[in-house]
């Protein structure tokens, strides 16, 4: 009899062998799903579009959290940037609505992106302080760098030491341990406002380190929550969280996120997954794993899609609604729009790809309309969302163009700047976009107002541009002279993309050199772009006219076409054209009309190569016909 007792309460001891991980990332303060708002009906089922939504991801996980947790423990994770992206985010420092919300929900360990810290260190800190007052989730990241020498990482360093965040985190649930690591990736710290002092330690090396620390521990499972990203490699995949797990064998799971992929299935490493749940709370993840001796295997898993067929929380909805009010109290009404308030509408859906022109159109027009300048130009990662087909509110809106933080002040969006370069300037900056997008990726792909840019893809790079046009308003263009520096263009932009310009013969190896101007040609640094800020407002001092409300303005300007009442988005003719326009030719006049030193020299060196190699061949041919005779 005893030993059969001590038999059971051995069994009822072991950890448990199955668990579940339900997981999301990249929510981007995308509280009521992706749009557009007006169609959102959280309390109804079956009559909107509208994907995402934290009041129905908030019933999801309810459902799944009481079925699954009777076969084992369930937890609930995510990979980062919880915040940024739409309204909501204005009054985050005030809020800390959406920790609090993943308070609420019941997150077990979530990890630190690089858009917590769009509001720099300081606003970081405002929205932890104003999520403690409800209660915050526990926060996990491993890899900051705390020991450089900046004293608003001093706030950092305190919240480290009261335990807000913790560099580990170990969980038991039903006698299984959990063990929780949380690490931000180089290129998500690489896109940071230059400012921000956050600097992360090398990702594989620090990861192991940890990862040993945990199993030291005696933990059963490690999980890192990484906001690094994956990406498509050939028929499979690669990034860095593809290269932490292959660097790291210890990882059981990786939770990912910053590249916002939705992942259908896990990407395996050894067997052990990597998993991406997309982002704007459109997919929630759910990995089950089962114990296989010392390590875990995938039983099954799941992206579950946010839609219309689940209903919300009522209380999660009541909460998104309070948030609300105070974005049109603080933020909106005194600028004379509401949230919800219909500026305009559009009659088809408009992505951001390659081959689709109408927001990067609309978004360059409207920074060119408010600055009065020349031109204007951005790069495909600052637009943030689609426009879809219907009316579009001031929220929708403000989607697209939602990212980053004044200069003089605090308030959210990027300022608007107008600058002045010269012909050799314009040159550079824009043969640095046309190559700079085939390595960086495609949030730099350029998108212009103002201009066309012809040029021929089969000439070298960082020469190959024929021919840039002036556009204006009425239709007639001009050909600027790349080559005078007495040239003037001015250039409307956002202090964000303007940080770069500068710097363009540092990322080019000295290949290429641009400086900016301001209206006196006086040359400005990266870390001054003051005196070229635009003003928003009449009153005394610079007030900054941020991205959004320059777009917000330029929709609610647009003419009512159809007799609707209602603005129309321009989305037929030079709006929907392309602006940067491959002509690729291998006919002489066309690869080196304006050619300059970097063509002749190209060519120069593979005539020479191509001599060379024919004399090889000739001399060859030679011996060879010397021994067959």
């Amino acid at each position: 009899m005893w030993a059969a007792l001590a038999t059971i309460l051995l069994a009822s001891a072991a950890p448990p062998d199955r668990v579940t991980i339900l997981h999301t990332n990249d929510w981007q303060s995308s509280l009521t799903g992706t749009g557009p708002d007006g169609a959102f009906t959280p309390e109804t089922t079956g009559d909107d579009p509208t994907l995402g939504g934290v009041a129905r991801l908030a019933t999801l996980i309810d459902r799944l959290r009481t079925e699954r947790s009777k076969v084992g423990p369930v937890l609930l994770l995510d990979g980062g940037d919880v915040t940024m992206g739409t309204l909501y985010h204005t009054v985050t420092r005030e809020t800390g609505s959406e920790l609090r919300l993943m308070k609420v929900l019941g997150y077990d360990a979530v990890t630190l992106g690089n858009h917590e810290f769009d509001f720099r260190l300081n606003g970081f800190g405002q929205m932890i302080a104003a999520a403690k007052k409800e209660g915050l989730p526990p926060i996990v990241a491993s890899n900051i760098d705390l020991e450089r020498a900046h004293p608003d990482l001093e706030i950092m360093r305190k919240l480290y030491a009261d335990g807000v965040i913790e560099k580990t985190r170990i969980v038991e649930r039903d006698g299984l341990r959990v063990g929780f690591a949380g690490v931000l990736g180089v290129a998500a710290n690489e896109v940071m406002e230059h400012d921000t002092p956050i600097h992360v330690l090398p990702l594989v090396s620090s990861t192991k380190q940890v990862v040993e620390r945990l199993r030291g521990e005696g933990v059963d499972l490690v999980v890192v929550l990484s906001h690094s990203g994956v990406k498509k490699v050939g028929d499979g995949w690669g990034g860095e969280e593809v290269e932490l797990m292959r660097g790291v064998p210890g990882i059981d799971v990786i939770v990912g996120g910053h590249s916002h992929t939705a992942l259908p299935e896990p990407i395996l490493i050894d067997g052990r997954p990597i998993v991406q749940a997309g982002s704007d709370t459109q997919w929630l993840g759910e990995l089950a794993l089962v114990r296989d001796g010392e390590r875990w295997r995938v039983e099954r898993y799941e992206l579950h899609t946010i839609d219309d067929s689940i209903l919300g929380r009522t209380d999660v909805t009541a909460r998104i609604d309070d948030v609300k009010r105070e974005v049109d109290a603080r933020i909106l009404a005194p600028l004379g729009y509401r949230f919800d308030q219909v500026v305009g509408e559009v009659t088809k859906h408009h992505g951001r790809g390659f081959d689709e022109h109408v927001i990067g159109n609309l978004v360059t027009d409207a920074m060119r309309s408010a600055t009065g300048a020349d031109v204007a130009v951005t790069g495909t990662g600052t637009l943030r969302a689609d426009l879809k087909p219907g009316e579009l509110r001031v929220s929708d809106v403000f989607r697209v163009s939602g990212l980053g933080v004044g200069t003089l002040d605090d308030t959210a969006g990027f300022p608007l700047v107008k600058l002045y370069v010269d012909g050799p300037s314009l040159k550079s900056v824009l043969e640095f976009l046309l190559v700079g997008y085939t390595i960086k990726g495609g949030d730099y792909y350029p998108r212009f107002s103002g201009l066309r840019v012809h040029y021929n893809p089969w000439r070298v790079p960082f020469d190959r541009i024929r021919e840039v046009e002036l556009v204006r308003d009425d239709g007639s263009t001009s050909v600027v002279d790349l080559s005078d520096p007495n040239t003037r263009v001015t250039i409307g932009t956002t202090t964000y993309v303007a940080e770069f310009f500068p710097i363009v013969s540092e990322l080019s190896y000295g290949l290429l050199d641009a400086q900016i101007l301001d209206a006196h040609d006086e040359v400005l640094s990266v870390d001054d772009l003051t005196g070229v800020l635009v003003d928003g407002s009449t009153v005394a001092g610079v007030q900054e006219l941020k991205d959004w409300r320059a777009l917000v303005d330029y929709v609610a300007s647009r003419p009512d076409t159809d007799g609707d009442g209602v603005p129309n988005v321009p989305e037929t003719g030079d709006a929907a054209a392309p602006r940067l326009l491959a002509e690729p030719s291998f006919a002489p006049a066309a690869l080196f009309a304006t050619a300059t030193w970097r063509m002749w020299t190209a060519t120069l060196v593979v005539a020479l190569f191509g001599l060379v190699v024919a004399l090889v061949i000739r001399r060859g041919l030679r011996a060879l016909t010397r021994r067959s005779g």
